[in-house]
């Protein structure tokens, strides 16, 4: 014969075990600071922003460069190890409307060659 009073004991501490740990983490959720974007939100920069891409040949190979602003002192960007003038896209609209901007893909990254040569 089962122990109904003992089966009923432990659906009960179950139930209020359930209860306390899910409010327990209702309390500690952190509520978020950023709220979440959809996939229509995110955007890229255009291609005007970041300014034309240009090519040219040194030593043989195709070094990529970006051109933005008309006048003004000319500013060279020269992206880290890793990433290319993309790295830039928020920077060069900005600086273009005051200064002759130029972003360079160093050879290796982005869209410059892609040497296969020993290092």
């Amino acid at each position: 014969m089962i122990d109904t009073s003992a089966r009923a004991r432990s659906m009960t501490a179950s139930a209020t075990t359930s209860s306390a740990v899910r409010a327990l983490v209702a309390r500690n959720q952190r509520r978020p600071t950023l709220r979440r974007m959809n996939r229509h939100q995110a955007t890229s920069a255009s291609a005007t922003a970041m300014g034309e891409l240009s090519m040219h040949t040194w030593r043989g190979h195709k070094v990529a460069y970006r051109q933005a602003g008309a006048s003004g002192t000319p500013i060279v960007l020269i992206h880290g190890f890793g990433v290319s003038s993309f790295q830039f896209r928020d920077n060069i609209d900005v600086l273009a409307k005051s200064h002759r901007v130029f972003a360079i893909d160093l050879v290796g990254f982005g869209s410059s060659s892609q040497p296969d040569v020993p290092y």
